[in-house]
């Protein structure tokens, strides 16, 4: 199915993603924006329990402060929200959320890329190194991406590695993301080369989340680069289960967000509709 993001602009492309058992949801997030793009990111946070408070603090790349705005959900409620591709966001909800980064058409920007989702990583589920890979069809030249967050207790780029260059090698740009004024992650968004990726942190006690993704013309790839799952807290101790959303409890499911009477498949097909 060929999805269109937002609604009627082109160009359209499949969207899916494995979305992890509601107790591996987490509450803190951190957003960067798409590289290359020139007017916004999408993203969908989707409730795991009644009466959700979501706030949303962002932060331009020149360091002043963009958009800030709180909202409350329901059990399986959603709301999607355009962040300017200039802004850096935290995302924060008082109980356990899932937060999907959607790339907009072609058409709405002008920029070489297409549609893709992918799930945003919480803080809390970051890890310590990842071996990524990019994409390549033998056909399309791809350019590549990545999107780093950094918590600000392990920000030591020069005991980050990507590959064997440490970031400050690599004379990473970072943007602080705020939480009332103080940083809490700095994230940056750096252009790699095609093949396989490695990237970790010296310090094994250290975590930091990554987005891997690349865009073509009129096609596009993206994907969170791994994250742990570790079970924060229960929110239904007598199922462990999201009502509405999950068709079985304790597995990976997906979403389609087109069909009736709060029934999802494995897939996607965007925009929700319940």
């Amino acid at each position: 199915q060929c999805s269109n993001v937002p609604p009627d602009t082109g160009y359209c492309d499949h969207l899916v993603e494995q979305i992890p058992p509601v107790q591996n949801w987490g509450k803190r997030f951190a957003t960067v924006p798409l590289k290359t793009r020139q007017a916004y990111d999408r993203f969908k946070i989707v409730a795991g329990e009644n009466y959700t408070t979501v706030q949303i603090e962002c932060t331009r790349n020149d360091g002043q402060s963009g958009n800030s705005t709180s909202f409350i959900l329901q059990e399986g409620g959603f709301k999607d929200i355009d962040i300017p591709s200039t802004d850096y966001c935290w995302i924060e909800g008082d109980k356990r959320i899932i937060l999907l980064q959607f790339s907009v058409g072609q058409e709405v920007d002008g920029v070489l890329s297409d549609p893709f989702m992918a799930m945003i990583p919480p803080v809390e589920q970051y890890s310590n190194g990842y071996t990524l890979a990019t994409v390549s069809d033998g056909v399309q030249n791809y350019t590549h991406f990545m999107n780093l967050y950094i918590p600000k207790d392990f920000f030591q780029p020069s005991k980050i590695f990507l590959n064997d260059q440490s970031l400050e090698e690599l004379n990473v740009t970072f943007t602080a993301i705020q939480r009332l004024g103080v940083s809490e992650v700095f994230g940056a968004q750096i252009e790699i080369s095609g093949g396989v990726i490695t990237l970790r942190h010296v310090n094994k006690s250290a975590s930091i989340g990554v987005l891997v993704y690349g865009f073509s013309n009129f096609n596009s790839y993206g994907y969170s680069g791994g994250l742990k799952l570790k079970t924060l807290s229960v929110i239904k101790e007598e199922t462990g289960c999201l009502n509405y959303i999950f068709t079985s409890c304790m597995h990976l499911v997906g979403f389609n967000w087109n069909l009736p009477q709060n029934r999802f498949q494995f897939y996607i097909q965007y925009p929700m509709q319940i």
